[in-house]
């Protein structure tokens, strides 16, 4: 599902340059639950945000379901993000003029609108019906200032998963959750990726939730370490 080959990339600064990541190679098979851990600056965010094509490397090759993503036009990156990835986020990122049904029928939204319903079955109502998988169909019409943190993330958990997105990418999914909370995201988590065949490649710090993946990456200094 996703293969890196020799990345590397470079942040320069006038003359100065930074090397981030360091000829990491490695493959992910659909379906599976990776986790991308290591100490702070190691390469995580950078090695997510190259997955998810919101940077191109500066050498080497990522490739998503067999896209080469650096081949692509920002443009035509974007529309791929639009179809092949849902996003899950530290800080939840719901659009606060929306309810929690609106922000979860808005990727299903854009995805029609990209002309994925040809290829997807978006049974009506799909959106309500993850709210009710996550345990919000009480609170479909609240706005997100309405809800509380782990109610925010359910919600933000919903809309990743409700255009079918082959891909899910997580950043420090219960990072700003109690544990009790955490724990109650992870097992939604969990139990939609399985349900729907998803790959799942989170970034995380905490021990607990990276033991909870088919494969553990670890980064240090830029470098994969066993």
């Amino acid at each position: 599902m996703i293969k890196v080959k020799n990345l590397i990339k470079t942040f320069r600064d006038g003359a100065n340059s930074t090397t981030v990541l360091d000829d990491v190679s490695f493959e992910i098979p659909r379906g599976a639950w990776v986790s991308i851990t290591g100490p702070s600056g190691s390469g995580k965010s950078t090695l997510l945000s190259l997955l998810a094509g919101l940077d191109v490397p500066s050498r080497g090759e990522i490739w998503v379901d067999d896209v080469a993503l650096s081949q692509r036009s920002e443009e035509e990156r974007s529309a791929l993000r639009s179809t092949k990835f849902g996003f899950v986020f530290q800080s939840f990122r719901l659009l606060p003029t929306l309810t929690a049904l609106e922000n979860v029928e808005l990727p299903i939204e854009i995805a029609l609108s990209a002309g994925e319903g040809k290829r997807r079955a978006f049974a009506p109502g799909r959106a309500r019906e993850l709210l009710e998988r996550v345990g919000l169909g009480h609170r479909l019409h609240h706005l997100p200032t309405e809800l509380s943190g782990g109610e925010q993330q359910r919600v933000a958990i919903a809309r990743a998963f409700a255009a079918a997105p082959p891909v899910i990418l997580a950043d420090e999914p219960t990072g700003n959750l109690d544990s009790k909370n955490g724990e109650t995201v992870l097992a939604l988590i969990r139990d939609l990726q399985k349900e729907r065949g998803s790959t799942f490649v989170v970034v995380t710090h905490d021990p607990g939730v990276a033991k909870l993946g088919d494969r553990e990456i670890h980064l240090r200094d830029g470098k994969l370490v066993p």
